[in-house]
């Protein structure tokens, strides 16, 4: 039995949002007014950063994780697979957003 988890398009929908509010300003200032090139060059690092944000997120969007009897595959455009036999180990670590540990995300 296979079982696929993916991002709900409501959950990507905020870091849409994000990427493109923040690509609008940082773009949109360079191309709306001729700024000092220290400052044009600051704009354009933050226009580079917020489409490499937005870039995430579609890949996100477009990635399934998939368990099955085999091993455990993302299956999307950066995709790759793990053979359980060829699994060592796991850590994993529980990172609360609350005091009393009730209510994490991470």
């Amino acid at each position: 039995m296979t079982r696929r988890y993916r991002y709900a398009r409501g959950a990507l929908a905020a870091d849409y949002a994000r990427g493109a509010a923040g690509l609008a300003v940082t773009a949109g200032l360079l191309v709306l007014v001729q700024p000092a090139p220290a400052v044009g060059w600051a704009l354009g690092m933050g226009a580079a950063l917020f489409l490499v944000y937005c870039t995430r997120s579609v890949v996100r969007q477009f990635t399934s994780i998939e368990l099955d009897e085999a091993g455990l595959a993302a299956r999307g455009p950066l995709g790759t697979a793990i053979r359980w036999e060829d699994l060592r180990s796991v850590r994993l670590k529980y990172y609360t957003t609350q005091r009393d540990r009730s209510g994490g995300w991470m």
